[in-house]
């Protein structure tokens, strides 16, 4: 008896030793947003667990509170296989606010144990600007088929399979343009979400197309842009 006690034991210790080591391998290191405010892009990313798994990840905006409980509103949710997710079209379609996410490992045996929740990254006006003007279509970012500029009563629309563009910019052959929410190519001085451009107003003035913005350089009217089309007083981009 004495001997089967003690096996029982050590199976019980061998039993309680694999489910430390097993749940263990489900730990989430390292994980973190990762912005690139140059190219307008943003993902998170994390380093994978020892243990073969997807990943859900949920982003809400405004956030989970220090009890994991839900503060804010769901705003995407993905199950993935690798270490990395972009969320740019996110802040496409969003805009400005505070965001934070979670993971879970999908195949975990204690999901909420082993979820983790990343720290808060704010998207403002300046970084939402840039993303919408870096990325096309952070959705379909290949090249557009059936796309044309139409004439319109009130100047010029871009179509995109059919489809007006707007409230967005678009590269049309190497020059920036940007669409209202009707559709119209805006001209002139315009401000867009926090910052000023100038969108040229006169058909090739300055080398630039109608509606194309001007970078880098100083406008008739004697104010400066930077490389990103910006409005700048001594290289500080403007705002409102």
């Amino acid at each position: 008896m004495k001997k089967v006690a003690l096996l029982l034991t050590a199976l019980v210790l061998i039993l309680a030793s694999a489910f430390v080591v097993f749940a263990g391998e489900y730990s989430i290191y390292d994980h973190t947003w990762n912005s690139d405010y140059g190219k307008g892009r943003l993902s998170i990313e994390w380093e994978k667990c020892d243990w073969p798994t997807k990943y859900k990840v949920v982003v809400h905006r405004k956030g989970l509170n220090s009890s994991r409980q839900d503060v804010g509103t769901k705003v995407f949710s993905k199950t993935v296989s690798g270490k990395k997710i972009d969320v740019t079209a996110l802040i496409w379609q969003k805009g400005t606010g505070v965001y934070t996410y979670a993971i879970t490992p999908v195949s975990s045996p204690s999901p909420l144990d082993d979820m983790v929740v990343g720290d808060e990254f704010e998207a403002d006006a300046g970084f939402v600007d840039r993303v919408r003007m870096q990325s096309v279509n952070p959705d379909n970012p290949g090249s557009l088929t059936n796309v044309r500029w139409v004439k319109t009563p009130t100047g010029w629309a871009y179509e995109e399979g059919g489809q007006r563009v707007t409230s967005a910019w678009r590269m049309v052959d190497g020059f920036w343009y940007y669409f209202n929410g009707n559709g119209d190519m805006l001209t002139g001085w315009q401000w867009i979400g926090s910052r000023c451009y100038y969108l040229n107003p006169v058909e090739n003035a300055g080398g630039y197309p109608l509606g194309a913005c001007w970078m880098n350089r100083t406008t008739p009217d004697g104010y400066q842009v930077n490389s990103s089309g910006e409005w700048v007083v001594n290289g500080v981009p403007q705002t409102r």
